[in-house]
Order: C-alpha cells, then sequence, then structure tokens
C-alpha cells in the first residue's frame, strides 16, 4: 500500500481470497434455508403423528377394557386441520385377534399428489395395541 492507496495487485490478491469465501457463503445459505424449512416439517408432523396416537390410544384403551378397540380408525389421505394444514395425514387400521396395529403418516406434500414420496419430509408412527391390556 502506497500513500494514494492500495495497489493493483494488492487488489486482486484480496478478490482472490475473498470471492472463493463468498461463493461458498452464497452456496450455502440457500441449502441451510432448505434443510431448516425441511426439519420444521418433520417436527411438525411428528407432533401431529403424536397427538393422533395418542388420540386413538385414549379410545382404545378408555374406561372399561376395549371401548374403542373395535372401532376401525382407518382414515384416507386428508388434510391435518389448521395451525397444520399445509400437512396431510392417512392411518391405516389392522386388527387381527385381539391386537390391532395402526400406522399414522404425516407429511408434507411438496409434489401435491397426495401420496408420501420419499422426497417429501414427514414422520411416521405405527402403535400396536392389544385388547383388554
Amino acid at each position: 500500500m502506497n500513500a494514494q492507496g492500495f495497489t493493483l495487485p494488492e487488489v486482486l490478491a484480496a478478490a482472490l481470497l475473498v470471492l472463493p469465501m463468498s461463493v461458498i457463503v452464497v452456496q450455502l445459505v440457500p441449502r441451510m434455508m432448505k434443510l431448516n424449512v425441511h426439519s420444521s416439517a418433520v417436527m411438525r408432523a411428528g407432533l401431529v403423528c403424536e397427538q393422533k396416537k395418542n388420540q386413538i390410544w385414549a379410545n382404545c384403551k378408555g374406561v372399561g377394557s376395549g371401548v374403542g378397540f373395535s372401532q376401525n380408525y382407518t382414515q384416507s389421505t386428508a388434510a391435518v386441520p389448521s395451525p397444520y394444514a399445509d400437512l396431510l395425514i392417512q392411518v391405516t387400521d389392522t386388527t387381527q385377534g385381539s391386537l390391532k396395529t395402526v400406522v399414522i403418516t404425516v407429511w408434507k406434500d411438496l409434489i401435491v399428489n397426495s401420496t408420501k414420496d420419499a422426497s417429501e419430509p414427514g414422520a411416521l408412527v405405527t402403535m400396536v395395541v392389544q385388547n383388554g391390556e
């Protein structure tokens, strides 16, 4: 550096040092934002799964043995009520003898096809309930 400011080689050297870092940051920020949105959707889907599981569990294990055990909890794909209206839920219920298996799937339908695709963030809970216990 001289009295008039930086020389051309100094400016070029500084640019060569700063430019690669800038490129990395510019590429990293959108990825981090996308990961944040994805993880938020997974956490919200997990919360909805847990709420639905607790609701079904309470019905199956309610007052009096097996009060809601005989009920079929199957639910075709539907929107989750507000504040999670951007999520979809699907419930399958299979009963074999005294065992009931309930699978709850909640996801954010990014492809808008009402089907859980591998790239879509979501959560899945499988619950097995025995009648009378």
